[in-house]
């Protein structure tokens, strides 16, 4: 009974919205601004794009069907070149576009706040065409509708049941919407708990200054994120950089509650000093997750979070200049997880996190266990450094930072010339001189071939092994193959996959004793096991 009643509002709803998608094609029809006989294409567009259906989006439609033939979609961007139009062509473009808006707003097609707003765009040379007009018409239309009052003030509510906001804040917001002063969904985040929201454009663009400052405000938002000792060291990342890009790294560390705490982030002082932009000014989607360190330690059922917006606002066209961070609970971060939400926080970790002393534990037993026997004592302390800076969610990612130890690969493979060459070569590695392949060769052809065949010497033996080709993804018996070779030439350990959260595969090469007693004392996740909450 309950999934019949579902299933007729369903019904109910898809009716409802073809009707209204069908009364305002009619009504375009009956005033001349489209013809009788695309309105069933369009009519499907709607359908498909469900929940974009203003007046202004389905002339837009029909314009650009016009002028490219086909309707738009996030593959074929039209990028409009406006500087070979002279001013007299462009206050010819601009004398047109005022007519047909007056047209459409006397039709009563779009506000007055819309036109007003349009007449200031046009007046500004912004559009030289109808359809760039009707594009960003259709935006202002959806993001006016998206906030409307009804709503705002429904998540307002949610916002003070979860202990967000305070009740004098739910009236604060509640009369600005019915004044009509509640207009950018923004107005949200002053009132806020615990949190802090930034505008790049008002700190100085000197590192040495608000690098500091910022991580000081968002320290402000909890009492026991107070620190002192703060520094930083710019470096370069080679592992994204070339000989045309040098990619640099910040790496702030402070001192909070008798220890040291550090974070790696991305930075790009070129770009917001030369280019004018703010992206790379600090990466906001990891600079704040040293406080998140400290929580852990403290055992806190808090985590800092980032927020923004969950629909860009109408008009925002400087990315990366604004975002917030917020100290949440779990159950307070539920209420973001819907697509409607006005706010968007970050995913963070509330139970798998490790602390300071359970990480520097696991690393001295994985010590104990010989698995830094190849290195030397200045690259295990170089490794130590790694994993205070880098933000690990489990302890597969603390050994990660240990050299040669964990093979990490795509299972889409980014080597298509000879892959299974390379994949041999990269098992040799890690297992520190049992495992030697020679005279590796592999005739791998993506384009051509069904099968690729890899050759190879090792231990006085010529082994030889043919793998599908899957297109550009790796064929699994690869991986059983791996394991009959350890287990042929009774080598000292064995090859095992280790869990990843996404497509790629971890290998890390253990001795019986070895495996035995990380499996036993779950100081690694493997591949055959999943992450829980616990861990």
């Amino acid at each position: 009974m309950r999934a019949l009643l579902f299933l007729i509002t369903i019904l109910f709803c898809l009716e409802a919205m073809g009707q209204s998608n069908a009364d305002k094609l009619n009504k375009l029809v009956e005033l001349n601004y489209i013809k009788k006989a695309g309105t069933k294409d369009l009519f499907e567009k709607l359908e498909y794009d469900a929940g974009h259906n203003s007046y202004s989006y389905i002339l837009f439609l029909n314009e650009y069907k016009k002028e490219f033939n086909h309707f738009p979609s996030p593959w074929n961007n039209v990028f409009w070149d406006n500087s070979k139009i002279t001013p007299q062509e462009q206050t010819e473009y601009n004398n047109k576009l005022v007519e047909y808006l007056e047209k459409l707003f006397s039709n009563e097609l779009i506000s007055e706040n819309q036109y007003r707003n349009q007449i200031v765009q046009i007046n500004n040379k912004r559009y030289f065409h109808k359809i760039q007009l009707l594009e960003d018409l259709a935006s202002q239309q959806n993001y006016e509708e998206w906030i409307n009052p009804e709503k705002v003030l429904q998540y307002a509510e949610q916002l003070l049941k979860n202990g967000l906001i305070a009740d004098t804040s739910y009236q604060s917001i509640r009369s600005e919407i019915e004044t009509g002063r509640f207009k950018d969904h923004s107005d949200l985040y002053k009132y806020l708990k615990n949190a802090k929201y930034f505008d790049l454009a008002q700190y100085s663009d000197n590192p040495e200054i608000y690098l500091e400052q910022i991580h000081k405000a968002v320290a402000s938002i909890l009492p026991e994120l107070e620190f002192s000792d703060f520094n930083y060291e710019i470096v370069t990342d080679s592992n994204w950089s070339d000989e045309d890009y040098v990619s640099r790294n910040v790496i702030v560390t402070i001192k909070a509650n008798g220890k040291i705490y550090k974070q790696k982030s991305f930075i790009a002082l070129d770009n917001f000093i030369e280019k004018g932009t703010y992206l790379g000014k600090i990466d906001d989607q990891e600079f704040y997750k040293i406080f998140n360190k400290i929580l852990a330690d403290n055992q806190s059922p808090l985590r800092l979070h980032r927020f923004g917006s969950g629909w860009p606002a109408y008009g925002d066209n400087i990315p990366n200049r604004y975002f917030g961070i917020i100290a949440l609970l779990k159950s307070q971060a539920d209420m973001f997880r819907y697509a409607n939400s006005y706010i968007a926080v970050s995913y963070e970790n509330f139970k798998n996190r490790l602390t300071t002393s359970t990480t520097d534990k696991a690393i001295q037993e994985f010590e104990n266990l010989g698995l830094f026997a190849h290195l030397s004592e200045e690259q295990i302390s170089q490794a130590k450094e790694k994993v205070k800076e880098q933000d690990n969610q489990n302890r597969n990612d603390v050994l990660a930072a240990f050299p040669e130890v964990i093979y990490y690969f795509d299972t889409e493979l980014t080597n298509i010339d000879n892959p299974y060459e390379e994949l041999i070569r990269e098992y040799g590695i890690i297992t520190h001189g049992d495992f030697r392949p020679e005279d590796i060769s592999d005739d791998f052809n993506i384009e051509k071939g069904e099968i690729a065949t890899l050759t190879f010497k090792f231990n006085n033996k010529n082994y030889s092994k043919q793998f599908k080709i899957k297109g550009d993804w790796i064929d699994s018996d690869f991986f059983k193959f791996t394991k009959s070779i350890s287990a042929e030439n009774n080598l000292k350990g064995q090859f095992y996959e280790l869990y990843t959260d996404g497509q790629g595969i971890g290998i890390i090469y253990l001795t019986p004793k070895q495996y035995e007693y990380i499996r036993a004392n779950k100081l690694l996740i493997f591949g055959d096991e999943w992450q829980t909450e616990e861990e």
